[in-house]
């Protein structure tokens, strides 16, 4: 079964998810919903997830909403540490920090670290 990510192009936080996946290098599935069709609202999505919205990620039997928690949970599940401490670090300071963030948009990703795939996808890094 794996990782199945719920999606749509249209969503900034399902791109973020989508560029974590990508990021870590792990296999997933992406099921692109199309939003103006109203396939979020369709009754197999809904017995899925009853919020029907997207970013939504399914890991075998584990079934988790909220972009944010996603990507938390897929760094802390699936990354390299020694790779990926950009992306959520592990030091408590710095994580504290990002997390203190996670109401702006991709800033809790990545709290002034320069990061590859940012950069290769056209956003530029915070300072600070």
């Amino acid at each position: 079964m794996g990782i199945t990510l719920y999606h749509n192009d249209i969503s900034p936080p399902s791109r973020a998810v989508w560029a974590v996946l990508k990021q870590i290098g792990i296999e997933f599935d992406l099921k692109n919903l199309d939003m103006l069709k109203q396939e979020h609202k369709a009754e197999w999505y809904l017995k899925i997830n009853p919020a029907g919205q997207v970013p939504f990620l399914t890991d075998d039997d584990f079934k988790i909403p909220e972009s944010r928690a996603i990507m938390c949970y897929l760094i802390d599940q699936y990354s390299d540490k020694s790779k990926h401490d950009c992306l959520y670090p592990a030091d408590p300071k710095a994580r504290a920090k990002v997390d203190s963030l996670q109401g702006g948009f991709l800033k809790m990703t990545f709290l002034g670290v320069k990061c590859k795939i940012w950069g290769s996808l056209g956003f530029s890094v915070i300072s600070g």
